[in-house]
């Protein structure tokens, strides 16, 4: 069964609300139908109207109503007559008051778990003012996992913004590998650029690239800025080349200063997020590093795409997924791929 939407949700309660205002008026119809008891001048206290136990959940705004009819009652019958306008005016505003603050309430309660939700969707990695490279992996969490989740990207210089899907898993953690460039990719090489990053939920597909206006329904985590810096000394990959077709098993090639360190070279499926080491380090000589990287398996991962980074570290690190990086960690420019047919 499909969800309700908050606004079918608010419909609901309001219905509720006037369809148990619809039964009081009925109840007082009956009582005021009904010929008066009259039991001799021993009664100078205002009849109290028993509700019920049937009507428990509405049991504050019945005792108002209550009260306020055994006072008009009790004044009527003392005063001979039945002041029968007074009586409908107190009672529907007795009414109104019922299903105004059912309503309210249940719109408060909606709007206060809303903003609770949208607290938890944030980005986690990098953290505020963190200096990124060409290629940087975007980590954080969404409360909003049956949603569709994207990440923004603004160059705060030009004001245009980007967008492009991030991966989910079950217990909402969100990853994505983001280029900081503009849309084609070319931002001159500095530490001038600053970026903003946010998380965007929606019901709505977007398509990944320049976004202009964002959805009626967005959910949007707080946003941070990063800025944008080359390191002359950050390994680099020149092979393959960004966008560039590979096949099942294919080489990695690049440039280093960092020859004391074990060059790893991390493989990760766009469709699942987990960046993955492989199985054998590339081998480093007279500032370069070569090595080999594997995307899918025969059977898996034909057409998808993949993104490849190096992870150069002092440590150790076994084969399979890397949960995270060691401190010393330096990490070359990040670059997609897609596996061929």
């Amino acid at each position: 069964m499909a969800k309700k939407t908050n606004s079918e949700q608010d419909d609901a309660v309001l219905q509720t609300a006037i369809s148990r205002a619809e039964e009081e008026v009925e109840r007082v119809r009956q009582l005021l139908a009904s010929p008066p008891k009259t039991e001799g001048r021993r009664s100078h206290v205002p009849p109290v109207i028993n509700v019920g136990a049937d009507q428990a959940q509405g049991r504050s705004t019945s005792g108002q109503t209550d009260r306020l009819l055994g006072e008009v009652l009790y004044q009527d019958r003392k005063n001979g007559k039945m002041t029968w306008l007074r009586l409908a005016i107190a009672l529907v505003a007795v009414l109104i008051a019922t299903v105004v603050i059912l309503f309210n309430n249940n719109r408060n309660t909606q709007t206060v778990v809303q903003e609770l939700k949208q607290n938890n969707l944030n980005i986690t990695d990098p953290p505020e003012g963190a200096s990124v490279g060409l290629g940087q992996r975007v980590r954080g969490s969404t409360p909003y996992t049956d949603l569709n989740n994207y990440v923004v990207l603004t160059l705060i210089r030009t004001g245009s913004t980007i967008i492009q899907p991030v991966h989910v898993s079950p217990d909402g953690t969100v990853g994505a590998e983001v280029r900081f460039s503009d849309d084609i990719g070319n931002v001159p090489a500095g530490d001038t650029d600053e970026f903003s990053l946010r998380l965007l939920a929606t019901k709505e597909t977007l398509s990944a690239g320049n976004l202009t206006t964002f959805p009626a329904d967005a959910k949007l985590s707080r946003q941070i800025t990063v800025k944008r810096s080359i390191r002359t000394d950050q390994p680099t990959i020149t092979v393959p080349a960004n966008g560039a077709e590979v096949s099942l098993e294919d080489k990695v090639e690049g440039k280093t200063t960092f020859e004391d360190f074990t060059h790893y070279v991390v493989v990760t499926p766009l469709s699942s997020g987990t960046p993955y080491i492989q199985a054998k380090p590339a081998s480093v000589t007279n500032g370069s590093f070569s090595g080999t990287a594997k995307f899918g398996s025969a059977s898996i991962g034909v057409g998808e795409k993949f993104s490849i980074q190096i992870v150069a570290t002092k440590s150790t690190l076994p084969a399979g997924a890397l949960a995270k990086q060691p401190a010393d960690a330096i990490v070359s420019n990040s670059i997609t791929v897609t596996r061929k047919q």
